[in-house]
């Protein structure tokens, strides 16, 4: 195995499975106890080679919302939301396990057709409303 080879093969991420996502604490709402829709901002990225808008995540099958909390490569800490697999898929999203090397967790959620800017837009808010907020490092405050 070469060095760009991944150890680690795609599976399917189950519906009912649970997905992290790393997340400010700048973008929680103390006062409706949500994170907000700029948490799932869904952009511009590459995978696979190709351009697309999407965000990536955790999955709950291999890992844990304190183990997703840390950046793998900056370290960082950040708050976790958890949602399940289902929610993105019932607004025209994709979720696909894109394993890493160093993360074997890794989740892509992305856009599969022509998504206009609201209707984007609706999709991070109906995954922000689904987000049970589930994690919060030490340093940050949660009442």
């Amino acid at each position: 195995m070469n060095n760009l080879e991944n150890k680690y093969i795609e599976e399917n991420v189950p519906d009912n499975d649970f997905l992290y996502r790393r997340a400010s604490f700048r973008t929680f709402n103390q006062k409706t106890g949500k994170f907000t829709a700029s948490a799932f901002e869904i952009k511009d990225f590459i995978i696979e080679e190709k351009n697309k808008k999407g965000f990536s995540t955790n999955w709950s099958r291999y890992s844990t919302p304190e183990e997703a909390s840390i950046d793998p490569i900056y370290k960082k800490k950040y708050c976790i939301g958890e949602f399940k697999a289902i929610i993105p898929r019932k607004v025209d999203l994709d979720v696909k396990h894109t394993p890493r090397n160093y993360n074997r967790a890794h989740c892509t959620i992305s856009v599969e057709k022509l998504m206009d800017d609201i209707e984007i837009y609706k999709a991070e808010c109906f995954i922000a409303e689904n987000c049970i907020p589930k994690y919060f490092p030490n340093d940050t405050i949660k009442n």
